[in-house]
C-alpha cells in the first residue's frame, strides 16, 4: 500500500453513517492491508455495528448507481467505478 485512499464520489449520496463506515473500513486498512480477523476488530472497535452498516451497503448499492444488479463485491465495484470515473469525459 502507498497509504493513499481513494473514494467513488457517489459515497455521498449514501447516509452518513454508511459514509463513515466505509472511510473507516479503509482508514483500517493503512493498518491491515487485507480482511483478517484483526483487520475486522479494528474496524469493530471504531463501528460497533459494522455489520449491519456493510450489509446495507450490500443491499442497497444497486439503488445507489441506479443499477438493477446488485454487486456483491463492494470493495472490486469501488474501484471499478473509480477506474471508470476518471476516464468518462466531463459533463454539465
Amino acid at each position: 500500500s502507498r497509504g493513499q485512499i481513494s473514494y467513488n464520489w457517489k459515497i455521498i449520496m449514501t447516509p452518513h453513517r454508511i459514509i463513515d463506515y466505509v472511510v473507516i473500513h479503509e482508514l483500517c486498512h493503512l493498518i491491515h492491508l487485507n480482511h483478517s480477523k484483526e483487520y475486522w476488530q479494528q474496524v469493530r472497535s471504531m463501528v460497533s455495528d459494522y455489520q449491519d452498516r456493510r450489509d446495507w451497503l450490500k443491499t442497497n448499492i444497486g439503488c445507489w448507481i441506479g443499477k438493477k444488479k446488485v454487486k456483491t463485491n463492494v470493495k472490486s465495484f469501488l474501484q471499478d467505478q473509480l477506474y471508470n470515473d476518471y476516464r468518462s469525459p466531463v459533463r454539465d
